[in-house]
């Protein structure tokens, strides 16, 4: 009958809660912690980006501001300029002097006054007289017929006006020309001086580069005449700017106004491109709460999780039978020492209350055992006292004395009742002196062939464990007095498994095999009242030794066919 009010109630680890409190709570506070660094480091690469492109945004307006005023001014004076107009035409040459004096007035003082132009060139009389000024006399002789000789180039083509960027050594110009039959202008402006005076402004460090006709080149001091590769520059003349990784650099690019001219910012890409260092010490703070977890969980491992662990365990393996096992106090915690000490103390109580009972036990199936060993066969006996009479009458005092011998052996082997195990080589020799007391008794033409395999023989084993299957040979091999030609088999060999060492004792004979009976019946459960006393008897007695570790087979092959496999260590 069921109580009423008693629910069925499912119990969870306290262990497993305690794991998964601290686990889930870690893991909470480490994802907030990785979202807000994420949202941190995503603003900065974003802003860092913004930052650069409106860098090289502010360059190209720049360059593109500056070569605006520089056609401006050359076009005031290619459209307006009177002077101009004259030096196209034919004049005396104190006339040609006087023009050519009011332009270089007009230009130089440009140059002297304002950054966004540094230097001019004016070719005349029919593009063979030239006139120049650069600011502080920075471009020498060389140079300047270098650049004579591109403008001249440039004129040739038949173009009235146009803008081009060249490359003289390491230093980028863009030459800004008008020109008319007998005479042209042209305004220069240095690239390169504007861009390193640019760069040296950058708060965010890099490089600036200028990319001519798909070709890069660097600005700085050093950098090799060579082209920069790689930079994918837009030559489809739509594409305004672009952004690329390459290698471990970053560049963003930007047209400078609707020419072929590009500036390109190279910034490399470091762990300051993704952070700063505050960025870096929350990364570092989310990274110790790790050391940290480890050591909290390590301290609640060591003084409550392991301390219970071990508790459950000692109770798994007392409840297994193995009561020496002990249960440490190594727990900080009063309250985790305090039940140690109390299941202690329970389980030396217990203990105590269990070897009384055990002894009680023991002592009870020690009496059985004995009573079982001492189950003789007084036919067995009766036999050999009329085959001992039969042979004095006869006179024959050699073979009563061997067979008194035999007798002898075979009871003070029976009658040793305080061994219930014995060495395999003493049941063997017993089971040989059986053997031959039947052939001395009845006269019967045995062979029996042993096959010991292995170091077995000093392995304990129950007593007539063998001699048990070699009578029943005896018994059931030949029937209906058939008494000669009987051959047994024993074969003894050692068994390795992975639940121990166990011996196996195989008895075969070639007689006509158990009746069917008989093998139901000792293949069932022993039973006090049954026909195979004997095999039931050493079932029984395996049973109080190896507490049902034993294992048996039971069946006919050509004969009967008895197996007994048998721990190699009591249970």
């Amino acid at each position: 009958m069921k109580k009423s009010g008693v629910k069925n109630e499912k119990y969870v680890s306290l262990n497993r809660i305690l794991t998964m409190i601290v686990v889930v709570a870690y893991i909470v506070f480490l994802l907030l912690l990785f979202w807000m660094d994420s949202i941190l480091v995503v603003n900065y690469r974003r802003e860092g980006k913004a930052e650069k492109r409106q860098q090289v945004s502010d360059c190209a307006d720049m360059l593109n501001e500056h070569l605006g005023k520089i056609e401006e001014l050359l076009y005031d004076i290619y459209a307006y300029n009177q002077d101009f107009r004259n030096l196209n035409g034919s004049q005396a040459d104190l006339g040609e002097f006087n023009s050519v004096y009011e332009i270089n007035y007009i230009m130089s003082n440009k140059v002297s006054l304002y950054h966004w132009i540094n230097g001019y060139m004016l070719s005349y009389h029919r593009n063979e007289k030239w006139r120049y000024h650069f600011e502080g006399n920075d471009v020498g002789l060389d140079r300047a017929e270098e650049m004579k000789r591109f403008v001249t180039d440039q004129i040739r083509d038949g173009k009235a006006c146009g803008q081009v960027v060249t490359r003289f050594d390491k230093e980028t110009y863009c030459f800004t020309f008008y020109s008319k039959e007998n005479v042209s202008v042209c305004g220069v402006y240095d690239l390169s001086k504007s861009i390193s005076s640019y760069t040296r402004n950058l708060k965010s460090g890099g490089e600036v580069l200028l990319a001519i006709d798909g070709r890069v080149y660097g600005m700085g001091d050093g950098t090799d005449d060579e082209p920069a590769e790689g930079i994918p520059v837009p030559t489809d003349g739509r594409t305004d700017c672009f952004e690329e990784k390459i290698g471990t650099d970053e560049y963003f690019g930007k047209r400078v106004g609707s020419t072929d001219l590009w500036v390109i910012y190279k910034s490399p890409i470091t762990i300051f491109t993704f952070m700063n260092v505050i960025h870096m010490l929350l990364f570092l703070l989310t990274f110790s709460t790790l050391i940290i977890a480890g050591f909290v969980y390590r301290y609640i491992r060591k003084n409550i999780l392991l301390p219970l662990r071990r508790l459950v365990e000692t109770m798994n393996e007392i409840s297994e039978g193995n009561w020496d096992s002990a249960c440490s106090h190594d727990s900080r915690l009063e309250e985790i020492r305090r039940v140690n000490e109390a299941f202690h103390v329970m389980v030396s109580e217990i203990k105590k209350q269990k070897i009384l009972s055990y002894e009680q036990i023991i002592e009870k199936q020690k009496a059985q055992m004995q009573y079982l060993q001492l189950q003789l066969k007084p036919h067995f006996y009766l036999n050999g006292l009329k085959t001992l009479n039969m042979l004095a009458m006869e006179g024959d005092t050699e073979k009563t004395q061997d067979l008194i011998m035999h007798l002898s052996y075979h009871l003070r082997y029976l009658l040793q009742v305080n061994r219930t195990l014995v060495p395999l080589a003493s049941e063997i020799e017993y089971t040989k002196n059986y053997a031959d007391i039947q052939l001395k008794m009845y006269g019967r033409d045995i062979v029996i062939d042993w096959d010991v395999r292995g170091e077995v023989e000093n392995i304990s084993v129950p007593t007539l464990c063998i001699q048990t299957f070699v009578e029943n040979s005896f018994k059931y091999a030949m029937p209906d007095g058939e008494r000669n030609g009987l051959e047994i088999t024993v074969r003894i060999y050692g068994l390795e498994t992975q639940d121990g060492k166990f011996i196996d004792i195989t008895v075969r004979d070639n007689g006509v095999g158990y009746p069917l009976h008989i093998l139901e019946e000792i293949n069932a459960d022993s039973k006090e009242e049954s026909v195979s006393v004997g095999i039931n008897n050493l079932k029984r007695r395996c049973l109080f030794i190896y507490g049902g570790r034993e294992e048996y087979n039971f069946y006919n092959s050509d004969g009967a066919v008895s197996e007994i496999v048998l721990p190699c260590d009591r249970g």
